[in-house]
C-alpha cells in the first residue's frame, strides 16, 4: 500500500469570532486566508487524480509546494527540506508511537 499522507498549511484561516485584539497586536502582517480557500486545498488534496497514488507531500493553494531552499525566506509560501524528509518522517513516527505507547497500524 503506498504511503500517501499529506499536508497543507492550517494557520491562514480564521473561522468564528476572534477579538480585535488578536488581530491587532498578534497577527499583525501574518497572512489570513478565508476559511474556504483554506478547505479548498484540502478538498483538491483529497479528491484530485493528479495526486492519486503520490504521497509525502506538502500542499498550498491548491498545489504542490515548493521545496525553498534554507537561505530563502519563508514568506512566499514553499517548504522546507526536511519537512518532508522520509527518514523524519519515519523517527518522527517512532517517537509518536513510543511516546503515546501504541503499536503501529499494520499495512
Amino acid at each position: 500500500m503506498p504511503d500517501v499522507s499529506m499536508a497543507s498549511p492550517p494557520a491562514g484561516s480564521m473561522p468564528g469570532h476572534s477579538s480585535a485584539d488578536v488581530h491587532e497586536h498578534v497577527l499583525r502582517g501574518a497572512p489570513s486566508t478565508s476559511t474556504p480557500s483554506d478547505a479548498a486545498t484540502g478538498l483538491w488534496a483529497a479528491t484530485s487524480p493528479l495526486l492519486a497514488g503520490r504521497g509525502r507531500l506538502y500542499l498550498e493553494d491548491c498545489e504542490v509546494a515548493r521545496v525553498s531552499g534554507p537561505d530563502k525566506p519563508m514568506d512566499n509560501g514553499g517548504v522546507r527540506a526536511y519537512a518532508i524528509a522520509p527518514d523524519a518522517a519515519e523517527h518522527l513516527w517512532e517517537w509518536s508511537l513510543a511516546a503515546t505507547g501504541t503499536a503501529p497500524i499494520p499495512r
